[in-house]
C-alpha cells in the first residue's frame, strides 16, 4: 500500500475500534438511567452479561473464519449484526427486551474489535504494530471524552435510546472505508469449519455464565440452578477439548497453549478484563445511585481510566522496544492492583478526584498489559493463525469481562437485597421486591419523591452492597499479578525473527516501508 492508502486503512480501522469504545462509554453512563425508567435493578448486570456472553462464545469462531474465508467479508457481517442489534436496543420497552436486543448486538461485537486487531497484524511489522496498537489508544481516550458527553447529553436532553442509535453511522461508515481502501487477501486453504467445536464452546460457556448470573429476585446464585447449568456444562466443554484435539482443522487450535506467551497472556488477559468491566460497570452506579450524581458526571468519572489507557498504551510501546514484553506487563499489573486496592474502602465522602485518580493508575496498567499480551500473542504464530490466535486472546478478555461482571453483579444483588431487608424497608406495596424499591434512587424524578430517611437508607445500602464488588475486583488485579510472573523474557527483535522464518513462504500484504526484520533487530538490539 502507498502512504495515502495507508492512512485511509488506519482510518477506517480506528473509525471501527471507536464504534465498540464508544458503545462501552455511553451505555455504562446511561445505564442508571435506563434501569429509572424501565425498572428491573435485578437485571442491571445482565445488560453487560447478554452483549458479553454472545461476544464471547463467537470471537473464536469469527478469528477462525476470518482465517478460512478471509478478514473483510467476516468483519463486514459481525458489523451488520452489531447495527441490528443497536437499532433495537433503541427500541426496546423493557428490560427483558433490551437484555435480548443487547445479545444480538454481542453477536456482532464478536467480529469486530477482533478483526481489527488481526488486520493490523497483517500489515504492519512488529515495530510499527507497536506503534499503531498504541496509537488505537488514543481512540479509546478520545471515546472516553466524548463518550459520556454523548451519552450525558442524549440521555438528559433527548433520550437515552439514542445511544444505540449513534453506532449505525459509524459502522456504516467503517465499512465503506475498508471496502475500498483494505487490500484483502484471499485465504488459499482448504474451507473446513469445525461445527461440532462451534456448537460445543457456544453451549458449554454459555451454560457455565448462565450458572454464576444472579436471579431475578435478587438472592444470589441459586445452588440448585447452579449445579443444574454448571455440571452439564463442564461436561460439554471437556466434549469440546476432546472434539478439538481429533478435528482436522479446529476451531480452537490447542497446539497454540503450548506456547507460554498465548496461554500466560490470555490469562493475564482474562483477570484484567474483569476488573476493567467491574469498575466501568459499578462506579457509574455507585456515583448516581450513592452520591445522587447525573449521567454525565459519571461518565466523566471513567475518563481518567479511557484517557490513561492511552498514554499506557504509547508508553508501553517503548518499554517493549528496548526492556521486552515482561516487564512492560508487570510494569502494567502493578499499575491495575494499585489502583483497585483502596476501592474496596470507598464510601459517599468519597471526593471524585480521588476515585478518577485511581481509575487512571487502572487505565495506565490495561494500556501496559492489553499491548504487550496483543503483540507477544500475534507474533508468536504465522499468518495463517494469527486471526485465531488474536482471537484467543480477545476471547480470554471478553470471557473475563463476563465472568467479571456476572460474579461482581450478583455479589451487588445478593448484598443489595440483604442490607435492604435489614433495614426494615417497607416493601410490601403490589409487585414491590427490595431491589424494585432501589431503582428509585437511580431516577432523578423518583429519587426526589422519596423521604429523606428512606433515600438515606437505600444510598446506605447500595454503598455497603458496593463494598464486596470492588473487593472482588482488587482480588482479580491480585490474581492478574500472581499470574504475569510466568511470562516468559521475550524481546521485539527477537519475535521480529521468528516472524520471518514463518510468514517467509506465505508473505501477507506489507506497508510500503515497512521495516524488515533485519532493520527491526538494528534499531532495537538483538537481545
Amino acid at each position: 500500500m502507498d502512504r495515502s492508502q495507508t492512512i485511509l486503512v488506519m482510518v477506517a480501522l480506528m473509525t471501527a475500534t471507536f464504534l465498540t469504545a464508544l458503545d462501552i462509554m455511553v451505555v455504562g453512563t446511561a445505564m442508571p438511567t435506563v434501569i429509572g425508567q424501565l425498572g428491573g435493578l435485578s437485571l442491571y448486570t445482565w445488560v453487560f452479561t447478554a452483549y458479553l456472553l454472545t461476544s464471547t462464545v463467537t470471537v473464536p469462531i469469527y478469528g477462525k473464519l476470518a482465517d478460512l474465508y478471509g478478514r473483510l467479508p467476516v468483519f463486514f457481517t459481525g458489523v451488520a449484526i452489531f447495527l441490528v442489534g443497536s437499532a433495537l436496543c433503541g427500541l426496546a420497552q423493557s428490560m427483558e427486551q433490551l437484555v435480548a436486543f443487547r445479545a444480538i448486538q454481542g453477536l456482532g461485537a464478536g467480529a469486530v474489535q477482533p478483526l481489527v486487531v488481526t488486520m493490523l497484524g497483517d500489515l504492519f511489522s512488529i515495530q510499527q504494530r507497536a506503534r499503531f496498537t498504541a496509537l488505537f489508544g488514543t481512540v479509546w481516550g478520545f471515546s472516553s471524552v466524548i463518550g459520556p458527553f454523548i451519552g450525558g447529553t442524549l440521555t438528559e436532553a433527548v433520550s437515552w435510546r439514542f445511544i444505540f442509535y449513534v453506532n449505525i453511522p459509524i459502522g456504516i461508515a467503517a465499512c465503506l472505508l475498508l471496502a475500498r481502501y483494505y487490500p484483502e487477501r484471499a485465504a488459499h486453504r482448504t474451507r473446513s469449519i469445525d461445527v461440532k467445536g462451534a456448537v460445543l464452546l457456544t453451549v458449554g460457556l454459555t451454560g457455565m455464565l448462565l450458572a454464576l448470573a444472579p436471579g431475578r429476585a435478587g438472592t444470589g446464585i441459586d445452588p440448585t440452578m447452579f449445579l443444574l447449568l454448571a455440571l452439564p456444562s463442564a461436561v460439554v466443554l471437556t466434549a469440546f477439548v476432546a472434539v478439538e484435539r481429533r478435528a482436522q482443522d479446529p476451531m480452537l487450535p490447542l497446539g497454540i497453549f503450548r506456547i507460554p506467551a498465548i496461554t500466560v497472556g490470555a490469562t493475564v488477559a482474562l483477570l484484567t478484563s474483569a476488573v476493567l468491566f467491574g469498575l466501568t460497570s459499578f462506579i457509574p452506579l455507585w456515583h448516581q445511585g450513592v452520591q445522587g450524581g447525573s449521567p454525565t458526571t459519571a461518565g466523566l468519572l471513567l475518563m481518567p481510566l479511557s484517557v490513561c489507557w492511552s498514554i499506557g498504551s504509547f508508553t508501553g510501546g517503548k518499554v517493549i522496544m528496548r526492556f521486552g514484553f515482561r516487564p512492560c506487563l508487570l510494569a502494567g499489573v502493578g499499575c491495575i492492583l494499585a489502583g483497585c486496592a483502596p476501592l474496596p474502602a470507598i464510601n459517599p465522602d468519597w471526593p471524585l478526584w480521588l476515585v478518577g485518580g485511581l481509575g487512571a493508575l487502572v487505565g495506565i496498567g490495561l494500556g501496559f498489559t492489553s499491548l504487550a499480551s496483543t503483540v507477544a500473542t500475534q507474533n508468536s504464530v504465522g499468518w495463517e493463525q494469527r486471526g485465531v490466535a488474536t482471537s484467543t486472546n480477545l476471547f480470554a478478555r471478553t470471557v473475563g469481562g463476563g465472568i467479571g461482571v456476572t460474579l461482581l453483579g450478583t455479589l451487588l444483588t445478593s448484598g443489595l437485597t440483604q442490607r435492604i431487608i435489614e433495614t426494615r424497608i417497607d416493601v410490601s406495596g403490589p409487585g414491590e421486591t427490595p431491589l424494585s424499591l432501589a431503582n428509585a434512587i437511580l431516577e432523578p424524578s423518583l429519587r426526589s419523591a422519596l423521604p429523606p430517611e428512606t433515600l438515606l437508607l437505600l444510598q446506605d445500602a447500595l454503598s455497603g452492597a458496593l463494598g464486596p464488588v470492588f473487593t472482588g475486583a482488587a482480588l482479580f488485579g491480585a490474581a492478574a499479578c500472581i499470574a504475569a510472573l510466568r511470562f516468559p523474557a521475550m524481546t521485539a527483535s527477537g519475535l521480529a525473527a521468528q516472524q520471518a522464518g514463518r510468514d517467509t513462504a506465505v508473505s501477507p500484504p506489507t506497508v510500503q516501508g515497512a521495516e524488515s526484520p533485519n532493520e527491526v533487530r538494528a534499531e532495537t538490539g538483538q537481545r
